[in-house]
């Protein structure tokens, strides 16, 4: 963001500066009905407001990073970035002589590094573009008044085109217009920067915002169109901080000014956050929060890499936490500065670094707690791409656990604390040694019992009558196959003669049903010229003729009497 060049006000100089206006027309003549002033008024806007200081007060010490009691003295390779790793390996400090000194490098007196100096200077609260100081001389005019209060004097031409005159005065309306076109008018006002606290707020259907500027001294009413809404990239509320570009106008139903507002900014750390969350929005796009880049740790890496500063508390808490668990494992400290200028480059490079050293398996990018500036660092895009090009896994170990930045969302693992970092790179050596013993005990139980299960077999296969005498073996799986035979052939003989027996039953059944058996016996079939068969003298009368089936023939009959049987 460029700093603007407009004037710049608090809505309290911006008041003061309404309030002193004179009222003038366009050609410089004084407006009727005010008094001539006997010298010249000079009107300046708002203080102008300071940047953000060089330097800041140091933070106060988190408990973590307190000098505390002397650390035992442990041995650490101190690599000098962009110098040969295989030429760094003799150089060794100590933990307890590199912590003697108390912090006094930029993670605690350093200047807070920010997205951009432009950029931020220019929305948190530097807006320094002093309005120009403009001298505004009230013209003198010869106006007299008579006893009864009304002017000798005729009104001049454009008191007369204002409505001014003895016989007419001004409407409420024309009055609302002459003080809108006055102050819109004004180049001071066409287009000023206006820092305040956001109250008052209403979100209309339409899309226009309504709100009031505020500051401990003064308000002023604010719009915010539609139109412009949409080009507005940042979300506000009641509370928020921010720096506004727009022009003074006046609603003239209710002759209210207000603050028609055109661009909008997030005010001191608002620009922090708005800078956060766009690269964070961008980064995530390009697939660099994703899970499937994420680099598995090494379960026991030969050598660890560490970025932090070197005489802050973060590399002591690492260090006692490292040989606390493996005493004996090989740290690589990488010396840069976590806060202030040109920080940003210096973790970038010394990622570089320690992903080129063969002797590293896994990085640690530390820091202590601090404010949203104090982390900047690790927010900036140089130090996000560095762990996101990095080859080897990297742990991000900044802040307290409730700070998370961009490097967070980027690094293969978030620890919550340094210390933390360090249990999750290194695994505790006794438990590693405890667990081979176990391991080792499992194993000479399992074996043991194994070749004991394999003694017991072959102590049966010893005692087995068939190893002893082969032959016995066949005679026996031979005898069983022919008793085997001679059940199924039992079986078989058993199950022809029963089901031969069904079929004779069934045989029988027939012949029993079939008509020819029971015409053999004597009976006739009557059938009528239908060749249906008759069983009723009903189906009968005198005259008709009938077919009679008899066993070996057929014959026809006609009917001379009918009689039927009484029962």
């Amino acid at each position: 963001m460029k700093t603007p060049t407009t004037p710049s006000f608090s809505p309290t100089s911006l008041l003061d500066f309404l309030e002193n206006l004179p009222p003038e027309n366009s050609n410089g003549s004084e407006s009727p009905g005010t008094k001539p002033k006997s010298s010249d008024t000079k009107l300046k806007s708002g203080p102008a407001r300071s940047g953000r200081s060089a330097s800041k007060a140091p933070p106060s010490r988190t408990k973590s990073e307190t000098p505390d009691s002397k650390p035992e003295a442990v041995n650490y390779t101190l690599l000098s970035v962009g110098t040969n790793p295989a030429q760094t390996g003799n150089t060794t400090a100590t933990a307890e002589t590199a912590c003697e000194t108390p912090e006094k490098d930029s993670s605690t007196t350093g200047t807070a590094a920010k997205p951009s100096d432009a950029a931020v200077n220019s929305v948190s609260g530097s807006i320094e573009a002093t309005s120009p100081t403009t001298e505004i001389t009230s013209p003198k005019t010869e106006r007299s008044v008579s006893q009864n209060g009304l002017s000798d004097t005729k009104p001049g031409p454009s008191e007369a085109k204002l409505g001014f005159s003895d016989s007419k005065p001004m409407s409420v309306g024309e009055l609302s217009i002459y003080i809108k076109k006055l102050l819109e008018s004004n180049y001071l006002l066409s287009g000023v920067w206006v820092q305040g606290e956001i109250s008052n707020l209403v979100q209309a259907a339409s899309g226009h915002a309504y709100f009031t500027l505020k500051d401990s001294k003064g308000v002023i009413k604010a719009v915010l169109w539609a139109g412009n809404r949409r080009k507005v990239r940042v979300n506000f509320s009641n509370g928020s901080q921010v720096v506004v570009l727009g022009s003074i106008s006046v609603y003239e139903p209710r002759g209210e000014y207000q603050l028609v507002v055109s661009e909008m900014k997030l005010a001191g750390l608002g620009a922090l956050y708005e800078a956060f969350e766009k690269l964070k929005a961008k980064l995530m796009a390009e697939g660099l929060f994703d899970e499937s880049r994420k680099i598995q740790i090494p379960f026991l890496p030969k050598g660890i890499g560490v970025v932090t500063s070197s005489t802050g508390a973060v590399i002591k808490d690492i260090f006692r936490v490292t040989r606390r668990r493996f005493p004996n494992i090989p740290i690589f400290l990488a010396p840069v500065k976590v806060q202030g200028d040109g920080s940003a480059k210096e973790i970038a490079a010394a990622i570089k670094f320690l992903d080129s050293d063969p002797r590293v398996d896994v990085i640690i990018v530390a820091r202590g707690g601090g404010s949203l500036e104090d982390l900047w660092a690790f927010n900036e895009e140089i130090t996000v791409r560095a762990i996101a090009a990095c080859v080897k896994p990297i742990v991000s170990a900044v802040g307290h656990e409730t700070d998370f930045t961009i490097a967070d969302f980027v690094a293969d693992k978030r620890a919550p604390t340094p210390s933390a970092a360090a249990e999750m790179v290194v695994p505790v050596k006794e438990e590693l040694l405890k667990g081979i013993l176990l391991n080792k005990t499992r194993l000479q139980r399992a074996l043991r019992n194994k070749i004991m299960f394999a003694w017991e077999r072959l102590k049966k296969a010893v005692s087995c009558r068939f190893l002893r005498n082969p032959s016995l073996f066949f005679s026996e799986r031979k005898l069983k196959l022919a008793n085997i035979t001679r059940d199924l052939e039992v079986a078989f003989t058993q199950r022809l003669r029963t089901e031969r027996h069904r079929i004779d039953l069934l045989s029988a059944r027939l012949v029993s049903l079939n008509p020819t058996t029971i015409l053999e016996r004597g009976y006739i079939m009557v059938r009528d010229e239908n060749n249906s068969v008759i069983s009723s003298v009903n189906q009968l009368h005198e005259g008709s003729t009938v077919r009679l089936n008899l066993m070996d023939g057929t014959a026809e009959a006609s009917i001379t009497k009918v009689q039927a049987t009484k029962n």
